[in-house]
């Protein structure tokens, strides 16, 4: 619940796989579910493959009705019509989003017994208003979240409170100009950084994808390599941690951001490899969204003799794969990559020091040098800004 920013993945699937089965055992059945839940949580912030997480939530939702464990179903429910919106077996109701988009919870009170229904409500719906670039609606989706789980120390609710929202605040500070989104920006940076320093970098690709968003809004010249750098880094990071839909929004973002500024140029395979990894990842009505808003750029999107993206492996249809290892309790199919300690230089590793991220040849096209991490006020991105 709340150790995903120092524990790895599979070490936390593995305590709520633990958590499930001893809970069950005795009779604990709420907080049994719960850790399955749990795992199908972790998984989808994690990047796992969404058809076979909808199969895992299913589950949860019966076990919960088995159980008649009613004070659960909100949660579970939730994330049933998320995944079944992504997996387009399921159409998008935004009339009721824009609805919820506009409660105010120091006015529209919400009723306590329903919080968790109420808060993973605010959560599944906000993520599909992200995703679909819905940037005001989101926020305030977002903000709504937060003001129902402050104080909330889970990785969920702390991601969503940082991340999410800094990367909105980026695109917000795009649209409107408002120095206010800049600086909110600013400060979710600072503090997801300073998490992950003192935490754990799993989540680094997160403060990275910021950075390079911060570059893009801030810099006046919006063609300078030191944004495509930034973004690339961002990408790379995101795969090798192996978060598969983290890697999609940050090419969507790359691309996104040189067709805003006119540098129909620069966009490249930025959409290509978003398309890839969004089909990768399950994510059908982003694929089909960028089918059709970008059309122009996805010309050679279905080429087979095309290279493929980094971190994916062909299954020899014609389909990519984001590695082919299945976790045996959701039945998700994924591979973690090789982690963050890929960019963790040996010498400063365990025993040697604070460890350094290594931005060398084999990891960027053309990026090279070293970034420290320890000093809060350093950017990641100093040595290519």
């Amino acid at each position: 619940y709340v150790n995903p920013f120092s524990f790895t993945f599979e070490d936390v699937m593995r305590d709520h796989k633990k958590g499930y089965h001893r809970s069950m055992e005795v009779g604990e059945f709420g907080i049994g579910i719960l850790n399955y839940q749990g795992c199908v949580m972790q998984g989808f912030m994690r990047g796992l493959e969404l058809k076979s997480l909808n199969k895992a939530n299913e589950e949860a939702l019966d076990q919960l009705d088995t159980f008649k464990l009613r004070a659960y179903v909100g949660m579970s429910d939730s994330y049933r019509y998320l995944f079944g919106v992504m997996l387009k077996e399921d159409p998008i109701d935004w009339d009721e989003i824009e609805a919820l988009s506009h409660r105010d919870p120091t006015v529209d009170k919400f009723d306590q017994s329903d919080s968790l229904k109420d808060c993973m409500i605010l959560y599944t719906r906000g993520f599909l208003a992200f995703i679909y670039r819905r940037y005001a609606m989101a926020d305030s989706l977002f903000s709504t979240f937060m003001f129902l789980t402050r104080g909330d120390p889970s990785c969920i609710s702390i991601l969503a409170g940082l991340y999410t929202v800094g990367v909105i605040n980026a695109e917000r500070y795009r649209e409107t100009g408002n120095q206010q989104h800049l600086t909110i920006l600013r400060k979710k940076t600072k503090k997801l950084k300073k998490i992950t320093k003192a935490r754990g970098r799993i989540w680094i690709h997160l403060v990275l994808i910021l950075e390079a968003e911060d570059l893009a809004v801030t810099m006046k010249n919006k063609r300078h390599t030191n944004i495509q750098h930034a973004y690339n880094i961002a990408i790379l990071a995101a795969i090798r941690a192996g978060c598969i839909q983290d890697a999609a929004i940050a090419n969507e973002l790359a691309g996104e951001h040189y067709l805003q500024c006119g540098s129909k140029d620069m966009v490249g395979d930025y959409f290509v490899h978003a398309v890839d990894y969004y089909k990768a990842w399950g994510c059908k009505i982003k694929v089909d969204d960028l089918m059709q808003r970008r059309k122009k750029f996805l010309k050679h999107v279905n080429d087979p003799n095309r290279k493929r993206p980094e971190g994916l492996t062909d299954d020899g249809k014609g389909n990519y794969l984001f590695g082919i290892t299945r976790d045996t309790f959701t039945g998700a199919i994924t591979t973690r990559g090789t982690g963050i300690e890929a960019f963790i230089d040996a010498k400063d590793g365990p025993g040697g020091g604070a460890g350094v991220l290594v931005f060398g040849s084999e990891l960027g096209d053309g990026v090279e040098g070293s970034v420290g991490l320890d000093d809060d006020e350093l950017s990641v991105l100093t040595d290519i800004a």
